[in-house]
């Protein structure tokens, strides 16, 4: 117990070095108040989520002997006997793995939404297991939005260029505008009309693809009311 009250102590002295000092000699030697304050107000705010985290934690833990010991009942039919015994050691081993991992779930996605100050996750959790029993209006969180380029083709059925890793450069907080044109790539068949083939996936919707003739304005997510 001493060890470990050694280490934590070293710990807590080299993080508030490396956090609180840190950032007072950063202040100092930039002589820019606002700056530090808001180098402080950022660990003020980093601090408090990874309590409230860290907090959940100890709570979740506190409470693993419930699923616990309803997996012990499902395995071993009987609600006696919490601790190992010998010849039901597959049975503890698992009821450990599933509480562990049923209590994960509600954890990640309250840390989630802790240091991402939204419920999107959650909403999004509660969207793929419920399915057309539940649909959260996610547009609101155009923070999270997540844009995924599967494949760009540029140029004729004969004659097209592999545009996929140039389109992927351009993607912007889950956006992408470009012009269908000879400046992604070059002009791969001269004197014929191209076109821009995109196949995407923005967020977890389904596979999507978007055709764009040469010269026009290809937009994902594609604007309200365009077909």
């Amino acid at each position: 117990m001493a060890l470990i009250e050694k280490i934590l102590s070293v710990l807590a002295d080299v993080m508030t070095v490396l956090g609180i000092g840190g950032v007072l000699t950063y202040g100092v030697f930039t002589r820019d108040k606002n700056l530090l304050g808001r180098k402080v107000y950022r660990l003020i705010v980093f601090v408090f989520r990874l309590s409230l985290v860290f907090a959940a934690g100890i709570f979740l833990y506190a409470l693993y002997e419930i699923p616990y010991g309803l997996m012990l009942v499902a395995l071993k039919g009987r609600t006696c006997h919490f601790y190992w015994e010998e010849g039901k050691e597959i049975q503890h081993v698992l009821a450990y793995v599933v509480s562990i991992l049923f209590l994960m779930v509600p954890y990640s996605l309250f840390g989630m939404s802790v240091f991402t100050a939204s419920l999107y996750y959650p909403k999004l959790f509660l969207k793929s297991i419920l399915g057309g029993y539940y649909h959260p209006d996610l547009s609101v969180y155009k923070q999270h939005v997540s844009l995924e380029i599967l494949e760009a083709v540029y140029g004729t059925p004969k004659h097209n260029i592999d545009v996929t890793a140039i389109l992927r450069s351009m993607v912007e907080d889950g956006q992408l505008h470009v012009f269908a044109s000879n400046g992604l790539a070059g002009d791969p068949h001269k004197g014929v009309r191209k076109t821009l083939t995109v196949k995407y996936r923005l967020n977890d919707e389904p596979e999507k693809t978007l055709v764009k003739t040469e010269r026009e304005l290809l937009e994902i997510p594609e604007p309200a009311g365009a077909a």
